[in-house]
């Protein structure tokens, strides 16, 4: 009851009576309490008995001693007190026991061992000891169990939070519906100051995203996906505590409770800036590196294109002498001419082959016949490789690839020119093939597998003074050559490598030292969709009208025999010598001319810039725009302004006819 208790409590250690209402009794009984406390483990240890119990002996001899002294009255003195010592006794020794088990010495026991009623208590004190002792060697036990994992929880927790603040990761623990709730050490740094504000926020609202809503909508998306189970990683940006906005890394990712419920949610990101920033320059690098190569290869067939283009040049001036001088015989004049018109298309096929080779602009690959592209490269090359230097061909295959038609060229630069570079002046022999492979299993020059099926095996191979091994391994490094200062700049295998690579292609090199050297490239071939038939392309058929055309080019030859050409098919032609007069006529009457010619370079005013004025005035004009040579604009953007036709000069007159009336008719 509560006064037991409260006793209890305030002496702590010691003895008192006490009255126990049992259930099912109607009187309380007596009891007697012996209690001590244990300050190391918080407990007060209580033992109790009845009175009635512990002093029944000394009832049951004071109603023999009645019994007694009526019979034996003279031994009563000596027999009263003899009982008393002797119950005494046993009642001292029995309070000692239980006044040591009081104070925590759980090991003693009574001795006395008779059958009376002291013997059979001290038997039920031994017992309730030995008990008493064995769940005390339990609870130090389980004391003890429970230390020890609390302790290896505080060891452990010092270890995650070790972890999680020495990540070199921004790494940030979030609630299952998405409120930061911890930031590690890079974390915090990152975020600086802002880092107390952001605490407790939703994580799509804290400082790192407040530099873009678009940004802030993705993180806000992706915690929504995190929290209904899923995992998200992409690439954005974050803004620093110095407000420098950076490239980041992130992922989100969910924790599951025992129930597989979302517990909580870890958001991880890195920070990539420089692996951005070196991507690009990697880039940039390798735009220069092609550039570069391109210079180089160009270089080394200067002379060879300066010798092609005054031979043209020579053939053309000669029959147009041989044409002034058969003026009287016009059955010769027309073959004159035919030669000069031979001769001029010649020229324009090596100035177009020179443009794509140099041009500068991103690669666009597209189904491409390789047999074209080798045999163009092979007309450039011819013109440079010395006599001593004889050509083999095997071009046989038409099979198409994907692939960037100017990276083709390059490659086919590439290795013819090292090839006849390796002859060098005692000559030897050039061999060129292209076939179809099947390829089951091989390996590339690096000894890595490549993909199985059906390629393209393009083949140069010389008869010069080779490589051993350890030049070999070296061929494809960026800047290593074995020529001679000012013949090379060591890039052009190492482009090739990459543009075949680019392609999923590979390559194969044989060479021995002496001997010579062969470079294999396989390129995977595209299966056609259907099969393809050659198509014999129609003579075309040259007719006139009478609609109004203005022509415009700063080449006053060209102006005069635009106008002779077509006037004589019967159009009404004004010439006009640059692009700004040619607006003020056109702004006075924007429906005076059915269609226009403009050229693209021009003084004043540009073709593409006359181009736009006029369709701004008159949307729907016809304008066909020509020319030689442009960095700037691509036939896309041309195009896309509303210019009708994009052609490259130069352009045959019977082709513009063609071409004027085609417009003219569709409009």
């Amino acid at each position: 009851n509560y006064d037991f208790l409260k006793q209890l409590l305030k002496q702590q250690d010691g003895r008192f009576q006490y009255e126990w209402h049992n259930s099912g009794e109607s009187q309380p009984q007596k009891k007697i309490a012996t209690f001590r406390h244990l300050p190391e483990y918080q407990w007060i240890v209580v033992s109790s008995s009845y009175v009635k119990e512990i002093f029944s002996p000394l009832k049951t001899f004071n109603k023999i001693l009645a019994v007694v002294l009526i019979l034996i009255f003279l031994l009563s003195v000596g027999i009263t007190y003899f009982i008393a010592v002797y119950i005494t006794k046993n009642l001292d020794s029995f309070m000692d026991k239980f006044e040591q088990g009081a104070d925590g010495d759980l090991s003693v026991r009574m001795e006395i061992q008779t059958s009376d009623e002291f013997g059979r208590l001290s038997r039920h004190f031994n017992s309730f000891m030995d008990q008493l002792e064995k769940d005390n060697e339990k609870i130090k036990l389980e004391i003890q169990k429970n230390m020890d994992i609390q302790l290896a929880l505080v060891e452990n927790e010092l270890k995650l939070k070790g972890i999680f603040d020495q990540s070199f990761q921004y790494a940030a623990i979030l609630s299952s519906s998405g409120v930061l709730e911890e930031l590690n050490k890079a974390g915090r740094e990152f975020a600086g100051e802002a880092h107390e504000k952001s605490l407790y926020k939703q994580f799509h609202k804290i400082h790192w995203w407040q530099h873009d809503s678009d940004v802030q909508q993705l993180i806000e998306q992706s915690v929504k996906k995190a929290s209904s189970g899923d995992f998200v990683r992409f690439e954005t940006t974050a803004i620093s505590n110095n407000e420098e906005i950076k490239y980041i890394d992130i992922s989100i990712k969910p924790v599951f409770n025992i129930e597989g419920d979302v517990a909580l949610i870890i958001a991880e990101a890195r920070d990539i800036t420089d692996y951005k920033q070196a991507a690009q320059e990697k880039k940039q690098m390798a735009v220069q590196l092609e550039k570069s190569q391109r210079m180089e290869a160009i270089g080394t067939l200067a002379g060879g294109i300066a010798h092609d283009f005054n031979n043209i040049l020579s053939g053309i001036l000669g029959y147009s002498q041989l044409v002034e001088l058969s003026l009287d015989n016009p059955a010769k004049a027309k073959q004159h001419i035919a030669q000069i018109i031979i001769g001029t298309q010649r020229a324009a096929s090596l100035i177009q082959q020179i443009l794509t080779f140099s041009r500068q602009t991103e690669n666009e690959k597209q189904a491409l016949a390789l047999y074209h592209v080798v045999k163009e490269a092979l007309k450039l090359l011819r013109s440079s490789i010395p006599s001593t230097i004889g050509i083999n061909e095997n071009i046989v295959a038409r099979a198409k690839i994907v692939a960037d038609p100017t990276q083709m060229h390059q490659i086919v630069m590439n290795l013819c020119t090292n090839a006849y570079h390796a002859m060098g002046e005692s000559g030897g022999i050039l061999s060129i093939q292209l076939l179809e492979v099947d390829i089951l299993h091989d390996k590339d020059f690096l000894e890595q597998k490549v993909a199985k099926g059906r390629y393209l095996k393009f083949e140069v191979s010389d008869t010069g003074s080779g490589m051993d091994k350890k030049i070999l391994l070296k061929a494809f490094d960026p800047y290593f050559t074995t020529k001679e200062i000012g013949k090379g700049t060591g890039l052009g295998l190492a482009l090739v490598y990459g543009i075949v690579e680019d392609h999923g292609g590979f390559i194969k090199v044989d060479s021995t030292m002496g001997k010579g050297t062969s470079f294999y490239v396989f390129l995977p071939i595209v299966e056609p969709d259907r099969d393809l038939t050659s198509v014999m392309e129609e003579e075309q058929v040259i007719t006139g009208g009478t609609e109004k055309i203005m022509f415009v080019d700063d080449e006053e030859n060209l102006r005069l025999i635009a106008r002779e050409f077509l006037e004589d098919y019967g159009y009404k032609v004004s010439i006009f010598e640059d692009g700004a007069k040619a607006f003020e006529a056109f702004e006075k009457d924007v429906d005076c001319f059915d269609l226009i010619v403009t050229d693209m370079t021009m003084p004043k005013l540009t073709g593409f810039e006359f181009s736009r004025k006029v369709l701004k005035l008159r949307q729907n004009m016809p304008i066909i725009l020509c020319t030689g040579y442009s960095e700037i604009l691509s036939k896309e953007d041309v195009l896309s302004l509303g210019v009708q036709r994009y052609v490259q000069k130069p352009l045959a007159n019977n082709e513009l006819a063609v071409l004027i009336r085609d417009i003219l008719d569709d409009n």
